[in-house]
């Protein structure tokens, strides 16, 4: 008896301390006359003003007026700090936006009405228009840059506190570890050095002189490059990731890259699965399929910058098959399908001169060069971006002597009549080596040595190009 009115007080108990709270709740709640549908419209008007404001900017090269839709904490004087430097960045580079439009997935919005305060997941994308892109294909697409963005109530409107995610832009500003003033410096001077790079661009298009190397070395006799395949991949798949690849989260800008020129532009893998290192060609195994990028699912060259750089460039003769690349002096001089690739740190004490390879950081393949405008377009995962002015992503280091670092790669083809299947299908002279994708190499070569191509029942066939993308232009 004694317990159970014990039980019915503590029950009694709850039941108001829960009614007096839930009163509270409620007077609050219709006192300031919102509901937790108007929260949710609030916010979300909030946070599209604030990516409205942040594209804005970029059309006249001046920071908007956040102060109606941001918190000034240090959190968001970070993110203003940043965008003051990226905005710097654009104006050096000539990368305006003429037209924008936003696309902003808004995902779970947490509100916790006690505190006022709301947490809301994002995935942003865009469709911009740079000023100095070229009239027939205008439109440069990023897609799938996540946020995470916190919000506070302030009398009764909300303004947002903090706003995690991580771009290109940051990646650079932590990977150089410089101060703002020191980075702004460098900006500037790569800035110069790109203004000289462009004016040398247009004498070269008045005199008609490309100044473009020209070799073709015996080795290569096999490898006929589909560039315009391998630029409409990129397309289909800079934002629509190609599962029959492992995605790394992060870090896949040179998986892109190899994937839109093995099945776009149709070079035949090369190496050996018992060398694990740059000797070992250039390959993906579809059979193995770890989750880390130096796994033995794939080459280093397969999915490392330096390392791409190293077989592409450095060591073009090693292999009968598969690609070969060749420095360019100038980005202009590149075609469709080529590689540049970045160095946004600068190198490790004591490298000392010439700077080692070892120290790039980012890959992207272009998918569009008009000379007479000085447009270089380019497309990448991580970020997922297609027809990109290549400036973005232009960094400069201060190694003592200021030095800008990209690879322009031009990757070698011969002309298609040379291209012999036959040869790659016996693997006579390849010791292990790839054939093209979707030839059968069973009972010709040991599979111990070379990994078996991928895709054998002729998902893709050698010759087959790789179908024409949409239109890319804005409605």
């Amino acid at each position: 008896m004694n317990r159970k009115f014990w039980l019915l007080a503590i029950l009694l108990s709850t039941m108001a301390i829960f009614a007096v709270y839930s009163s509270t709740y409620i007077a609050k709640a219709n006192a300031a006359g919102v509901t937790q549908k108007e929260d949710y419209q609030q916010i979300k008007e909030v946070i599209t003003k604030y990516f409205d404001t942040r594209y804005k900017s970029f059309q006249s090269f001046n920071l908007g007026d956040f102060s109606g839709l941001t918190k000034n904490n240090p959190e968001m004087q970070k993110e203003i700090d940043k965008m003051n430097l990226q905005l710097f960045h654009a104006s050096t580079f000539h990368l305006r936006y003429q037209n924008y439009h936003i696309l902003l997935d808004f995902g779970n919005i947490i509100i916790n009405q006690l505190a006022e305060m709301a947490s809301v997941n994002i995935v942003e994308g865009s469709d911009v228009v740079f000023e100095n892109a070229p009239s027939k294909q205008p439109t440069s697409k990023m897609r799938n840059q996540t946020h995470l963005i916190g919000l506070q109530k302030e009398n009764n409107v909300w303004k947002i506190t903090n706003d995690n995610y991580e771009d290109y832009f940051w990646r650079e500003l932590k990977a150089t570890k410089l101060s703002h003033n020191d980075f702004k410096k460098n900006i500037a001077e790569a800035g110069k050095q790109w203004e000289a790079q462009v004016k040398n661009a247009k004498l070269d298009i008045q005199t008609d002189n490309q100044s473009v190397p020209s070799s073709l070395s015996s080795s290569h006799i096999l490898n006929y490059y589909d560039r315009s395949s391998a630029v409409n991949y990129a397309y289909d798949h800079y934002n629509n990731y190609n599962d029959k690849f492992i995605k790394f989260t992060g870090v896949d800008c040179t998986n892109f890259v190899s994937q839109a020129m093995y099945i776009g532009g149709q070079l035949p893998m090369t190496g050996r699965k018992d060398i694990h290192d740059i000797a070992g060609g250039w390959w993906y195994d579809f059979n193995n399929t770890p989750n880390y990028i130096y796994d033995d699912n794939k080459s280093p060259a397969w999915a490392g910058v330096d390392q791409l750089y190293e077989f592409l460039v450095l060591n073009q003769n090693s292999w009968i098959i598969g690609p070969s690349g060749q420095d360019y002096a100038s980005p202009y001089n590149l075609k469709i399908g080529d590689i540049i690739q970045y160095d946004w740190k600068n190198p490790p004490v004591g490298y000392g001169t010439p700077v080692p390879t070892y120290v790039y950081d980012h890959s992207v393949i272009v998918v569009l060069v008009d000379r007479s405008a000085q447009f270089v377009g380019v497309a990448s995962h991580s970020p997922d971006l297609y027809n990109h002015p290549y400036e973005e992503f232009i960094n400069m280091h201060d190694d003592g002597i200021y030095t800008q670092r990209q690879h322009f790669i031009h990757i070698l083809s011969a002309p298609p009549l040379i291209f012999i299947p036959a040869l790659v299908k016996t693997g006579a002279t390849m010791q292990g080596g790839y054939p093209a994708p979707g030839q059968n190499i069973h009972g010709s070569m040991s599979t111990n040595l070379g990994y078996p191509a991928p895709m054998q029942n002729n998902d893709i066939q050698p010759n087959l190009a790789y179908p024409v993308p949409a239109s890319t232009d804005i409605p």
